[in-house]
């Protein structure tokens, strides 16, 4: 049984090192935002997305990460936003504490 044990461990192991070996490295990315907790964050693409967090915070990206726009609700939202959802790159959804839920088609800003 011991043996059987070992051959498990090293398997196990191999696979732990196979895949830190593939492992793609992180970049830290600049928010602009003086909000310290995000909560979620959505990429529609490889370009554009968005992410959510404390007091209502929801950011947009169209370049990767590389900068972030604020964007606001039609309505004040104080509280924690904790999802964040695009079924398109216009129909997306947030929901948040409190009961919060946010939905948004976006055509205003695309121009039609």
């Amino acid at each position: 049984m011991n043996f059987f044990l070992r051959i498990i461990s090293a398997a196990s192991l191999l696979v732990c090192i196979n895949q830190n070996v593939s492992a793609q490295s992180w970049d830290a990315q600049n928010s602009g935002s003086n909000i310290t907790t995000f909560n979620d964050v959505f990429f529609v693409s490889e370009t554009t997305g968005w992410a959510v967090g404390t007091s209502g915070q929801i950011l947009h990206t169209t370049d990767g990460g590389t900068t972030w726009a604020n964007q606001f609700a039609d309505v004040v939202v104080a509280s924690a936003l904790n999802g964040v959802c695009f079924t398109s790159e216009t129909d997306g959804w947030i929901v948040g504490n409190n009961g919060v839920l946010l939905h948004t088609t976006m055509l205003d800003l695309i121009g039609l």
